[in-house]
């Protein structure tokens, strides 16, 4: 009586255990990885940055193809999204890059016959370009699986 009464606290034990896994990530079947949320705010010399692209690319190589995106609000304020899989990122370190690209002209003028015509824009990236690139924005952060990360990226127009 005793070995059964064990074994039922064993198995209610294990079976808590297991419904505990797995509450902060969410499965992608098109993606075949588990994403965990990511959200954040990004500064520019402590002024909230509203239109900005913040986009993360795991270190591993296996996975830089997983790139987590999010655009911030005018708090300055993002959460990331998994291009083709679903809300959040895959866990582990990411490289960041942050840019703010806006249309400064559009050329409508065209001496091309064509049946679709798409104008040529100029953009200007409104942000420090050092933070334009993974290689020289000096940014990685590490997205939990057992939490939800929140993460404030502090940028400064006099980069180091």
């Amino acid at each position: 009586m005793q070995f059964i009464s064990h074994f039922k606290l064993t198995w209610l034990t294990g079976l808590l255990l297991v419904a505990g896994c797995g509450d902060i990530g969410t499965w992608s079947d098109s993606r075949q990885v588990m994403l965990y949320p990511v959200s954040g705010i990004v500064t520019l010399d402590g002024q909230p940055v509203e239109g900005a692209q913040v986009i993360f690319q795991p270190a591993g190589e296996s996975q830089q193809n997983l790139l987590g995106t999010g655009e911030t609000d005018a708090s300055g304020r993002f959460s990331l999204v998994t291009v083709q899989a679903g809300e959040g990122a895959v866990a582990g370190t990411h490289n960041v890059s942050v840019s703010k690209r806006v249309v400064t002209g559009v050329n409508t003028d065209a001496d091309v016959d064509l049946e679709i015509f798409v104008p040529s824009v100029t953009e200007e990236n409104q942000l420090p370009e050092i933070y334009n690139a993974f290689e020289t924005s000096g940014l990685t952060f590490d997205v939990s699986d057992q939490q939800a990360t929140e993460i404030s990226i502090a940028l400064e127009t006099q980069t180091p």
